[in-house]
């Protein structure tokens, strides 16, 4: 299981940010890793590898499984978080983007 986020053999882990908005609560967290890192991942997204931080070139990412920056931004319970703080911002730019303080254009 080394490599992997929340993911068993059988199906998906119950994630702590799933709980939280259960019991109506709402939220957030602040990081100093990239917010699409493994650690903080572990709050709101399911993945085969922690690696797959986001869909850009030279990222291997298989075909039915969405990256972890989509889980964060477009799926629940990541997209419902109230605050998100963090580094990271090549992960969430087009592929043909880089980050300005960045000399990599991957996350």
């Amino acid at each position: 299981m080394q490599g992997k986020i929340l993911v068993k053999p059988i199906g998906n882990l119950f994630l702590l940010f799933q709980f939280y908005f259960k019991n109506l609560w709402f939220p957030g967290f602040l990081t100093t890793a990239r917010v699409s890192h493994a650690t903080p991942a572990s709050l709101y997204a399911h993945s085969a590898d922690r690696h797959w931080e986001c869909n850009k070139p030279g990222i291997d990412t298989p075909l039915a499984s969405e990256d972890i920056t989509w889980q964060l931004v477009k799926q629940d319970p990541g997209r419902k978080a109230k605050v998100v703080m963090g580094g990271g911002l090549s992960s969430f730019l087009p592929a043909d983007k880089s980050d300005s303080r960045s000399k990599k254009n991957k996350c």
